[in-house]
């Protein structure tokens, strides 16, 4: 390996956590917003405190387990225990 091939494996692992990093801090955002403007049960401020405290790795927890089952009960019109309908 030369150093030119280095350096190209360099920028390419760089430029990917760049990539990633981009993504994980718009999804941190469109998770927060969520919170914000969509949950409406009694653990919304603990939500956006711990969002906001641990940034992404939170805003996966809440997509898990506040978004898809409140994507689902939207879906399917039923309902998720501690949840509102948003129809």
């Amino acid at each position: 390996m030369d150093a030119s091939s280095t350096t190209n494996i360099i920028l390419i692992v760089v430029a990917l956590f760049i990539i990633i990093s981009i993504v994980a801090i718009v999804f941190w955002v469109l998770m927060l917003i969520h919170a914000i403007t969509k949950n409406t049960t009694e653990t919304q401020i603990v939500w956006i405190a711990v969002m906001i405290a641990f940034g992404p790795l939170a805003a996966l927890i809440y997509y898990f387990a506040v978004k898809k089952p409140l994507d689902a009960q939207a879906f399917t019109g039923s309902t998720v225990k501690g949840t509102t309908s948003f129809k």
